[in-house]
């Protein structure tokens, strides 16, 4: 094992998956719902406190989380922007221990390319969660890229495709919400 490696953790079929059930209450504002000058900034601020012993421990009985949002609608393209900071305490999973205080980063361009059809490029930098274990302590930084399709009236689908910009020894993510 190299020095900053961290400690040795094996995780097999044997073993549940790694969880924690918990209740989370988020208070949500919009600050201002933007004009042709000015975007529209909204604020958010969440409590998250475990319900059950997972595989995670809990070093707080709670954490916290704040955010902050901008749009802006520019002719055919809407821009997105957001900053998240959160606070965990110190948590352990299998003897790593995780951050305290976690920050992620956000910037998109959505373009709406036909009526009800967006395309969406986004460019997302998470903190890294834990110290000395090589590109988990280092910020990941990936791009995605995916459409919005109204369907029918109130009825959206969505698909996209993240990856990790600086580490490719992974596949990329895909989604798709209805």
């Amino acid at each position: 094992n190299a020095p900053d490696a961290g400690p040795p953790v094996h995780l097999d079929r044997t073993n549940d998956n790694p969880f924690v059930e918990a209740a989370l209450v988020t208070f949500q504002h919009v600050l201002t719902y933007g004009d042709d000058t000015f975007p529209a900034v909204s604020w958010a601020f969440t409590l998250r406190a475990p319900l059950s012993d997972g595989d995670l421990e809990e070093a707080s009985p709670a954490d916290l989380g704040a955010s902050v949002a901008v749009s802006k609608e520019i002719a055919w393209f809407q821009a997105y922007a957001g900053a998240a900071v959160a606070w965990y305490g110190r948590d352990d999973f299998y003897g790593i221990k995780f951050r305290t205080w976690q920050w992620a980063g956000q910037a998109a361009l959505e373009w709406r390319a036909l009526p009800g059809f967006s395309v969406i490029a986004q460019w997302v930098v998470t903190a890294g969660a834990v110290d000395g274990l090589r590109d988990f302590s280092k910020p990941s930084h990936e791009v995605g890229g995916g459409f919005k399709w109204e369907v029918m009236g109130g009825i959206l689908f969505e698909a996209s495709l993240i990856e990790n910009i600086i580490n490719f020894e992974n596949s990329p993510d895909l989604g798709f919400h209805f």
